[in-house]
């Protein structure tokens, strides 16, 4: 056998692969974790901006209904010049 092979079959190169391997395994799990975190906190902003949005698009309803009739009111006075 020839020197790397004798180096890729010994025990002590196997286990320390084997063990980068598990560290490397785990790092990927703890960033699918945070991943996941982060999913979870993008989704309560954007359920919150939905809430935001719905209300501005409420009030905004409203202001214009009020618009409306003061512009009603204002066209209706007699003093008003045509």
């Amino acid at each position: 056998m020839n020197e790397v092979s004798q180096i890729a079959y010994d025990p002590v190169t196997n286990y320390v692969f084997g063990a980068f391997s598990l560290i490397l395994l785990a790092f990927v799990f703890w960033l699918i974790k945070r991943l996941f975190s982060v999913f979870k906190d993008y989704n309560q902003i954007v359920a919150r901006s939905c809430e935001i949005m719905t209300k501005n698009t409420e009030t905004t309803a409203k202001v214009a209904e009020a618009v409306e009739k003061m512009h009603e009111k204002v066209m209706s006075c007699p003093s008003r010049t045509a």
